[in-house]
Order: structure tokens, then sequence, then C-alpha cells
């Protein structure tokens, strides 16, 4: 498992980013060993794991039904977010606020 990729995915869920509650280093370096997730996207195709993910140790019924609605959660948040979770290089927090205002919606910004 890439070290890089992980710490990618670390920083897309973190608070500053797209605020993923319950998807910590462990859980993304389980769900990457267990296959559930392989890349970004994949995060949001976790419900298909269900009773895989409940059948987990440390897990259950409570921490999963709580972490889909984080993950839900987050596919309402703000564009400059969306920009800094993407982890572009030289793209801080300021820099997302700033390119958010240029593109002013998802739909104009274009990766």
């Amino acid at each position: 498992m890439p070290y890089q990729y992980v710490e990618s995915l670390k920083h897309f869920v973190s608070k500053k980013a797209m605020n993923i509650d319950g998807l910590g280093e462990k859980q993304i370096e389980k769900f990457m060993e267990l296959k559930f997730i392989s890349k970004k996207l994949d995060i949001y195709k976790l419900d298909r794991y269900k009773n895989e993910i409940i059948d987990l140790e440390g897990f259950g019924q409570k921490s999963y039904d709580n972490l889909i609605l984080s993950i839900e959660k987050s596919k309402r948040t703000t564009l400059s977010r969306f920009i800094f979770s993407l982890g572009l290089r030289y793209v801080g927090e300021n820099n997302s606020e700033l390119l958010a205002n240029y593109f002013q919606s998802k739909e104009s910004f274009k990766v």
C-alpha cells in the first residue's frame, strides 16, 4: 500500500477538506487492504460493503451508519473545501478559497 496514496486519502477525508468522520488512517488502510477503496471515488461507494464493514472488529451497525451519514454529508461541501481536498501542490486553504471565488461554482471548475 503506497504511503503517499494513504496520505492523500487521509488529507481528502480530513476536517479541513471533505470532513468525513469515522474514516481515519486505520480505517483507510484496512479498507484499502480489503480492496474496498483504491481511489477517492470509492469512498462514496462504501455502502456496497455494508455487511463486511459491520462485521469488522471495531465497527458495528452504529459506526457504519455514522460513517455513511458523514460520507453523504460531505457531498454537500463548499467549492473551496473540495478544491483543498484534492491535495493539489501549492494549493492550500487560502488558495483554495481564491480559486473557489474565481470559479464560483463546481460546474465552472473543470479538472
